[in-house]
């Protein structure tokens, strides 16, 4: 049995930035106000079982308010 590779999958940060844009439609937060902008920190993770974690990261006001959105599970390839 061979060891998976976990840990930060190297992704550029507009693919982030585009997935990050279907999201914040669907958040009601960002509709109430404006000045969220997607932090670097954003992320991809490889977990053990080979799903990927995206962690969202906003900030907003100067970076005094911020969000992060977690979405576990995701598999590659499948619809």
């Amino acid at each position: 049995m061979t060891r998976r590779k976990v840990g930060r999958v190297k992704i550029a940060f507009e693919k982030l930035e585009q997935i990050a844009a279907d999201r914040i439609e669907q958040h009601p937060l960002f509709r109430m106000s404006d000045g969220w902008t997607l932090s670097r920190k954003s992320s991809v993770t490889r977990c053990k079982d080979g799903s990927l974690t995206l962690s969202l990261i906003w900030k907003a006001n100067g970076g005094k308010s911020q969000l992060m959105e977690t979405i576990r599970g995701i598999r590659p390839g499948e619809q």
